[in-house]
């Protein structure tokens, strides 16, 4: 009785539920992005390579070691020009526009790099799927 009489607003209860825990999924990810974003801004920034490597995903899950070129390499600008989000907030493709120079050159140059983050659901965690910049 009680059942058929609340049933509806007992369903409603439910649905709202489910909702409001997929919504704090989706703020953990978009939070846990902006971290991570930020992060590797910081160490490009500070040129710190091998810890920007650690966003990076590789095939075997270890750090594999920094190409020696990246210690010849200063960058003074960091700046996100967009991003992109797929359907199901798993993966965001980011377009960013880096400034560097060459330390024995000391000429700036610009470069747009695109980024793939892609969210690991085992460990909830974002990982960059493309590599370093390619500062040419």
């Amino acid at each position: 009785m009680i059942f058929k009489k609340y049933g509806f607003w007992f369903c409603i209860i439910i649905m709202a539920f489910a909702w409001g825990c997929s919504k704090i999924v989706d703020i953990k990810q978009k939070e846990s992005f902006s971290n991570l974003s930020k992060a590797y801004r910081q160490a490009l920034l500070w040129s710190e390579f091998e810890y920007a490597m650690s966003f990076h995903k590789t095939d075997s899950q270890k750090q594999t070691e920094i190409d020696p070129i990246y210690k010849k390499i200063k960058v003074t600008a960091y700046e996100e020009k967009h991003h992109m989000i797929n359907s199901d907030a798993t993966r965001i493709e980011q377009t960013v526009q880096i400034q560097y120079y060459w330390v024995d050159q000391m000429l700036e140059k610009n470069i747009m790099v695109n980024l793939v983050w892609e969210w690991d659901t085992q460990s909830e965690n974002w990982y960059i799927t493309s590599g370093l910049p390619a500062f040419k």
